[in-house]
């Protein structure tokens, strides 16, 4: 995450296929793992129907199928090509800059995001992936204006309420954050990550009960939703709720057993309340314990994901698309 920036923004997807960055105009949730299922309440225009129905489209239609494999390099070579047969089609402008910002070419696709807004000024995706772009910059306050303008021409998409929810968050103004915030989960009843930000942010703001509604009813929409079963667990620990961080943060690690934080949370509560023989395998299968030549130990981190292997695996999967879904990828290999 850069600099300044608490909470997730949303890079947009497509919601019939696993596609790590595409635009909410294509008819997307913003959650990867639900995303067939979701149902939004604002009716926009989807740029996915028209193409499809196009067979002179088929270049974009494999140059979509490359994001939707993660295969950037190959979908960028494709829509530059297009970007040169249709030089005046701002959505090919749009998607050469979706395949570069996942490449780590920042700066490229700020300038094809760009090159559409010169084609069409009122396109609220281009201004968002520009925010987007932006906010990965760290230019915070460019990306506010960019995702104020994508709201102007768009006033009831949810993800742009997440992220300009997220960059006033950023910039201290968690009023008007949470305002966003409520909006897009008021938009979106079916996006778990929705909830789960809205439940960070009350706890931010002291709402602890308001925020432990949040975090369980982004458990209510994804159960195996690992972040946030850790949260809802240090939540419940803060309220002086042992039994119920336990039991949290054992569901946490059973799905993710290399989850460090939810680990170490997990053997400090059992030795607060002196349960020292339930830390042991705890210890054995998450840190290696070695001795110092000077005498005394030496701890370090370790996992082997020998335990629930096959469980852990299908986890990763899940996490691979929920996860593509969020803002920022590292530079040199974009991917979260």
């Amino acid at each position: 995450m850069r600099k300044g920036l608490i909470f997730t923004l949303i890079f947009l997807n497509l919601s019939s296929q696993n596609f790590a960055a595409l635009p909410q105009f294509l008819g997307g949730s913003g959650f990867g793992i639900n995303s067939e299922h979701a149902i939004l309440d604002g009716n926009y225009p989807t740029y996915w129907d028209s193409l499809m129905k196009e067979q002179s489209r088929e270049n974009l239609r494999q140059g979509l199928g490359d994001l939707a494999a993660a295969r950037y390099k190959e979908a960028s070579q494709i829509f530059a090509k297009a970007v040169v047969k249709n030089p005046d089609e701002p959505y090919t402008h749009i998607f050469l800059g979706i395949s570069l910002y996942w490449q780590g070419q920042i700066q490229p696709a700020i300038a094809e995001y760009l090159s559409a807004l010169k084609l069409d000024k009122k396109n609220p995706e281009a201004h968002q992936l520009l925010g987007i772009a932006y906010a990965w910059q760290g230019k915070i306050k460019e990306a506010l204006k960019c995702f104020k303008t994508a709201l102007k021409y768009a006033p009831n998409r949810p993800d742009t309420h997440m992220n300009l929810g997220s960059t006033y968050a950023a910039l201290g103004n968690y009023e008007e954050a949470l305002y966003h915030f409520r909006t897009a989960t008021d938009l979106d009843k079916r996006n778990p990550l929705y909830f789960h930000q809205l439940g960070s942010l009350l706890e931010i703001l002291g709402r602890d009960a308001n925020a432990k509604d949040a975090f369980k009813q982004a458990l209510t929409l994804y159960p195996h939703y690992e972040e946030a079963l850790l949260s809802l667990a240090v939540l419940e620990e803060k309220l002086n709720n042992k039994n119920n961080a336990r039991i949290n943060y054992k569901k946490a690690l059973r799905l993710k057993p290399g989850d460090s934080v939810a680990r170490t949370r997990y053997i400090n509560l059992l030795l607060e309340e002196d349960e020292i023989k339930d830390t042991f395998p705890l210890f054995a299968q998450g840190f290696l314990i070695s001795p110092l030549e000077d005498g005394g130990l030496a701890l370090s981190l370790t996992y082997s994901g020998s335990e629930n292997k096959t469980q852990s695996k299908k986890q990763n999967n899940k996490n691979k698309n929920k996860e593509a879904q969020t803002f920022p990828p590292p530079p040199q290999r974009p991917t979260m």
